[in-house]
């Protein structure tokens, strides 16, 4: 067990005094991680890996060499770095229904197949509101009991009141 104020006094040291450099090792080994990362998003139309994520990569690299007190950042501490970032991603970025790491559940806190559902969705809402509403009210009930109707596709409530909202969001 480590005492308390041990550790402080270990952190602020490293804090004020450890500034760490990328040796030229572990350069070649961010570059070759970040794109990496960028290529497994390749196939689908989400991207796995922005420049955020190469920096929050150098960061914690750092944030590693100066653990060890390193004034040095290695190839093994963008390894670890890289494999923290792939875990932290996996939990949070990975869509439930398709199993692929979409970053949008991360930037945006839905996913792109979301965001494109309730797209489709609000299109489908605007048709309807302008071919057969025509300055009537609708009540949502009403607006997925129709969607529902038209396609074979079952709509929750929460879904619609998103695509209404976003359609009210657009207007104004």
């Amino acid at each position: 067990k480590i005492d308390q104020s041990l550790l402080r006094d270990y952190i602020q040291y490293a804090r004020r005094f450890v500034q760490p450099q990328i040796s030229d090792a572990a350069e070649r080994e961010l570059i070759e991680g970040y794109l990496e990362m960028r290529r497994l998003g390749g196939s689908a139309k989400t991207i796995t890996a922005t420049p955020r994520q190469l920096e929050s990569l150098i960061r914690l690299s750092e944030a590693l060499a100066r653990m060890r007190w390193s004034h040095t950042v290695q190839q093994y501490d963008v390894i670890e770095a890289i494999r923290l970032m792939k875990v932290a991603t996996q939990a949070a970025a990975t869509d439930p229904r398709t199993g692929t790491i979409d970053m949008d559940m991360i930037t945006t806190g839905r996913t792109a197949l979301d965001r494109d559902t309730l797209e489709k969705l609000a299109n489908e809402i605007r048709g309807m509101l302008t071919r057969d509403a025509k300055g009537q009210k609708l009540h949502l009930t009403d607006i997925r009991r129709r969607i529902e109707q038209q396609s074979s596709i079952e709509v929750g409530m929460n879904e619609v009141q998103q695509a209404v909202q976003q359609l009210a969001d657009e207007r104004a």
